[in-house]
Parts: structure tokens; C-alpha cells; sequence
């Protein structure tokens, strides 16, 4: 690399709380020279680029000090990959804005190991619930769940469908003609969907605290779902207020694709189904 610039991995480090000992935020640090404004960050579970990605997006170099520094947050529980601390992965920067973008030392990857400061069982931080080993680093999994790595996976792919088939039941019933005393079932199932969608959100948030790309990004796929579904479903009934339904989740699909690429979170497809979030 040319005297001047630079463009390293320091390090990957998590802080408390704890989640049944596992890391709940990760940070990637580097530094960089102001040939390096902007950086493309990947984390692989390890080298071989056909291995899952655990996390992607893009920050801004941070240039209040000399050099930049580099900060990218992620959080990989709730999803297919559950990391521990001092477990390695594979970190790759590459620079996509600055006068050094494009050029060969605007990329660098290496591998590190996960820094938990403090520790789980060092007793530092603040967690929530019930502390692990008496100290206020994190708070034990119940003996009785499954471990994270399964049901996590399941709540979240809980959430999804039964997020989308409320949306579905909701114009369906927005369709048929008259209200709920004319059709108590499509009513009723759209009610109690919703209830089961609310309680899977909560158990899922609670226990495995998925990160906001996750979050945004299933609700996001249930939403375009519903449309999908929900369009042949008004049509053949010719309802204005079903088409009226339709179009309102649809808008909310498309504020989440917009609040997605914003955030620099991938935006889910309807093809890619359930699979795509690791479900």
C-alpha cells in the first residue's frame, strides 16, 4: 500500500448484555485514511467465499481523528448463525467511495476472533433477566427451550407466516361483502392470526433479539406476500375496499423497501421465501 494510506481490520468485539452467554452485538472495527470515505463490509462465518454471510453493509469512515475510524454494528442472532466469543470469522473491507476505491489496496480481509468485553463470566455489564453465575454480564437461556440456534430459526419463521397469513385473512375479509356479523369465520381467523403474529413477534424479540435488517426484512416479505395473494383474491370479488386493503399493505411493503436500502439491509424477494432469512 502507498506511503499515506491505509485501510485495516483492528478487530471484532461485543459488550453485554448476553444472551445465554452468546454475543447479541457485534461491532467490526478498522481504521482508514481519507482515501477511504466509504467501506463495503462483509463477515463470513470463514475464508471460502462459498460460506454463508453473516453480516453485510456499507458505513462511512469516521474522520474525527487521523486516521478514520470504521465501525460497522451487526447482530447475527435470530438468524442461521449463531456466533460465541472468541469464535473467528472472516472479515473483508472494501473501499466503494474515496479516491482509493477501486484501486487494489482498497480491499483487505483477514480473519478475527470475537472479543467479548467483558466476558460473559466476568461479571462486567448489564443484562436482562435472570444473570448468569450471579453476575450482571447476561441471563441464562431456560433449561427448559430449546437452545438458541433452533429455536430462534423457528420463532422468527413462526412470525413470518403467520404475519403473512393474517395480512392474507385481513384482505379477504376486507373483500367479502358486509362485516364480521356476515362472515364471522374470515373475520375471526383474521383476528386470531393477528394475535398469534403478535405473540410470535414478541417471544421472538424477547428471546432471540434480531437485528433490525431481520426485523424490517420479514415483515417487509410478508407484506409483498399478501399483495401477492391478496390481488387475484379482490379482483375475482370485484371489492373496492378489498382492492383498498391491497393497496394499503402494499404502501407499507414499499416504505420497508425503502427504510431497507436506506439502512443498507438486503430487501427480501418473494422467491427467495422463508430460506432467505436463514429460517
Amino acid at each position: 500500500m502507498p506511503v499515506g494510506r491505509l485501510l485495516e481490520i483492528a478487530q471484532v468485539s461485543s459488550e453485554p448484555p448476553y444472551v445465554a452467554g452468546l454475543p447479541v452485538q457485534l461491532y467490526v472495527v478498522g481504521r482508514a485514511s481519507n482515501h477511504f470515505t466509504r467501506v463495503r463490509v462483509t463477515v463470513r462465518a470463514t475464508s471460502d467465499p462459498a460460506s454463508g454471510v453473516i453480516a453485510s453493509g456499507e458505513v462511512n469512515t469516521d474522520f474525527t481523528n487521523d486516521p478514520g475510524v470504521i465501525v460497522f454494528p451487526f447482530s447475527p442472532v435470530g438468524g442461521v448463525h449463531i456466533l460465541a466469543c472468541n469464535q473467528t470469522v472472516h472479515v473483508r473491507f472494501e473501499a466503494v467511495a474515496g479516491s482509493g476505491a477501486g484501486d487494489a489496496d482498497g480491499i483487505v480481509e483477514d480473519t478475527r476472533p470475537i472479543l467479548c468485553k467483558p466476558s460473559p463470566a466476568s461479571g462486567g455489564g448489564s443484562g436482562g433477566g435472570t444473570t448468569s453465575g450471579g453476575n450482571g454480564g447476561g441471563w441464562d437461556w431456560p433449561s427448559w427451550l430449546p437452545p438458541p440456534s433452533q429455536l430462534c430459526p423457528m420463532l422468527g419463521r413462526s412470525f413470518t407466516a403467520t404475519l403473512m397469513g393474517a395480512l392474507i385473512a385481513a384482505i379477504t375479509a376486507a373483500s367479502l361483502p358486509g362485516g364480521p356479523a356476515q362472515h364471522p369465520v374470515a373475520w375471526g381467523a383474521m383476528t386470531t392470526l393477528f394475535g398469534l403474529a403478535l405473540a410470535a413477534w414478541w417471544a421472538w424479540n424477547t428471546l432471540c433479539q434480531p437485528n433490525i435488517c431481520l426485523r424490517l426484512g420479514t415483515i417487509c416479505w410478508a407484506c409483498k406476500s399478501a399483495v401477492l395473494v391478496g390481488i387475484p383474491i379482490a379482483g375475482s370479488l370485484m371489492s373496492v375496499r378489498g382492492g383498498l386493503a391491497v393497496l394499503i399493505v402494499g404502501g407499507v411493503a414499499g416504505g420497508l423497501v425503502a427504510t431497507l436500502r436506506q439502512r443498507f439491509c438486503r430487501v427480501p424477494t418473494i422467491s427467495g421465501g422463508l430460506g432467505q432469512f436463514g429460517f
